[in-house]
């Protein structure tokens, strides 16, 4: 197994002290990541009562050892030195003196000491000067290193905002380069302009990555063009490839026409829709079709209507197939699947009946006359003497299945 990071021994070693001190029954008041030589992984822990200083030990079962431990009962005194990085809190009792350090939450240990625990707090004040690393012993040599450091620091930082602000200039050049050649329609050019610029600043409100997307669209109008062109000349091939650009350089599907070019496209080369349209087409346009004579519009571009239109002489078959499948579907719901007999026919004669509950169906046989149907059929029944006597209507009928006239 791999170490344990020191992220991970913090949190661990954490939530064993708040194990430990739910187990002890004290109220954990605070944590403080603290410093003990020869202990790197230390925190800090502060009860009611005591303080703790435990350490992250990886060998043994609680992964935490117990370092230091005292009461505050009998601490007279808590001097508090407040530095950069960490704070030093000095415990005096009437004997002795405890110290402890943390690199973390110094202003809440010393408001949780003077204000929680009541203890006497005192707070060295120090000049700014000597709170600054290298300054706070007052040391010469290591003020002359120090103050040398801090201004090769701050040279190098002013260094970085030099360079930063050339490039920064030398960017909206190359943006001032690009807006001229889109001007003058040159957009390669134009974008290999942007590029630099947003290569020698990243930022976010470069002016480059908002002129890149309007050389974008400039360019996708250029190739939706280019398509349409191809699309007049019947070369719908390349005029796909020219959409494909369009569409890679800007997406948007409402604002880029090169979409709805792709989708007629699409529409002229379906033979599902020319299908449906032949199905939809009244008799005399389909008659218009048949003679080459059709001039209706499918869709905006005319090259793709006619192509469209020579898919639909070359799938005409299929209105007559639809027209044919569909006329048989109506006449077949006209008659009873039991018996055969037309239902509107067999209502008109039970309602002539003298005793309607007699009716017999014999059989019915139907002539298909294009236009309309003639449906004959025989039965037996009842008759006003209560014999049984055999008797047939014969009914004109439309393709619906009304009765429109009772021949015999």
């Amino acid at each position: 197994m791999g170490e344990v990071s020191e992220t991970n021994k913090k949190k661990k070693l954490n939530r064993h002290i708040k194990k430990e001190m739910l187990r002890k029954n004290e109220r954990l008041l605070l944590t403080a990541s603290a410093v003990i030589k020869g202990k790197p992984d230390t925190v800090l822990a502060v009860t009611e009562k005591y303080w703790y200083m435990y350490s992250y030990n990886d060998n043994l079962t609680e992964k935490m050892e117990l370092i230091e431990q005292h009461a505050f009962d009998g601490i007279n005194e808590v001097v508090v030195d407040h530095y950069f990085v960490k704070s030093v809190f000095l415990f005096k009792t009437n004997t002795n003196e405890f110290k402890i350090i943390v690199t973390e939450k110094g202003k809440d240990l010393e408001s949780l000491l003077k204000n929680q625990l009541n203890l006497k707090v005192t707070v060295l004040e120090r000049k700014f000067s000597r709170k600054i690393v290298g300054y706070r012993s007052q040391s010469k040599p290591k003020m002359v290193v120090s103050s040398f450091l801090y201004g090769l620091v701050v040279l190098m930082f002013i260094a970085v905002i030099v360079v930063n602000l050339q490039a920064e200039d030398e960017a909206a050049q190359h943006v001032e380069k690009a807006e001229k050649l889109m001007k003058e329609e040159k957009y390669e050019e134009s974008l290999q302009e942007l590029n630099q610029s947003i290569e020698l600043n990243g930022a976010e409100n470069n002016p480059a990555r908002e002129l890149m997307k309007k050389v974008n669209k400039s360019m996708a109008e250029e190739h939706y063009k280019n398509a349409l062109s191809l699309v007049n000349q019947n070369k719908i091939d390349e005029a796909i490839k020219e959409i494909n650009q369009s569409k890679t350089l800007h997406d948007d599907q409402k604002e880029n026409k090169a979409y709805a070019l792709e989708k007629e496209i699409n529409k002229s080369k379906s033979t599902k829709r020319a299908k449906e349209t032949l199905v939809k087409m009244t008799d005399k346009e389909f008659e218009l079709l048949q003679a080459n004579k059709l001039e209706k519009s499918y869709m905006d571009n005319e090259t793709l209507n006619q192509k469209f239109i020579k898919l639909l002489v070359k799938n005409k078959g299929e209105r007559e197939k639809h027209l044919a499948a569909e006329r048989k579907s109506l006449i077949e719901k006209q008659f009873s699947s039991w018996d055969g007999s037309h239902k509107n026919v067999t209502k008109y004669i039970k309602s002539q009946m003298n005793d309607e509950d007699s009716y017999e169906h014999v059989e019915t046989v139907y002539w298909d006359m294009k236009d309309h149907l003639v449906v004959r059929t025989t039965f037996r029944g009842n008759n006003a003497f209560g014999a049984k006597v055999k008797n047939s209507v014969k009914a004109k009928v439309s393709l619906e299945g009304e009765i429109t006239e009772i021949i015999e």
